[in-house]
């Protein structure tokens, strides 16, 4: 498979075995229940989740 960008670009690939467990997907975030989902939107609404430095232009 062959991928072309117009301008440059950055392309993650992850993969791994399959979890066998329920998922919940609400926003962002995925959970394996309503109980996780609402602490992560807590803490997110908290500041509690950190922050991503962006990458330099190159």
């Amino acid at each position: 498979m062959v991928f072309l960008a117009s301008q440059p670009a950055q392309f993650l690939i992850l993969s791994g075995p399959e979890i066998r467990e329920p998922v919940l997907m609400h926003g962002p975030f995925i959970m394996n229940d309503q109980s996780q989902i609402d602490v992560a939107f807590a803490r997110f609404q908290a500041g509690k989740m950190g922050h991503m430095t962006p990458l330099p232009k190159s």
